[in-house]
């Protein structure tokens, strides 16, 4: 007999980068360096901001998004959308 079971998911705390642009005085480039500096291979794109993560290739992040670091280092691009309605801010 099939036993249904209820679980909550574990809290977690990520860290995040919201990803601005390339315009002037925007964090771009600062986080381009970033990113490939930890093995990412990103690449500016016009306003895009292209990444090759471990979960797919060729993820894109918009002026607004979010780049999260996952539980396990992961890094991955998130709409702010899906930021405002999955993440709350930690007090540090």
């Amino acid at each position: 007999m099939i036993r249904l079971q209820r679980f909550r998911a574990k809290p977690i705390i990520t860290e995040q980068i919201q990803f601005e642009g390339f315009a002037q005085g925007s964090n771009g480039f600062e986080l381009l360096d970033w990113l490939n500096d930890r093995g990412v291979d990103a690449v500016g794109d016009g306003p895009f901001l292209h990444l090759d993560t471990r979960e797919r290739q060729d993820a894109t992040a918009r002026p607004g998004d979010w780049i999260v670091i996952g539980t396990e280092g992961e890094i991955y691009p998130i709409s702010e959308a899906v930021h405002n309605a999955k993440y709350e801010p930690v007090e540090s």
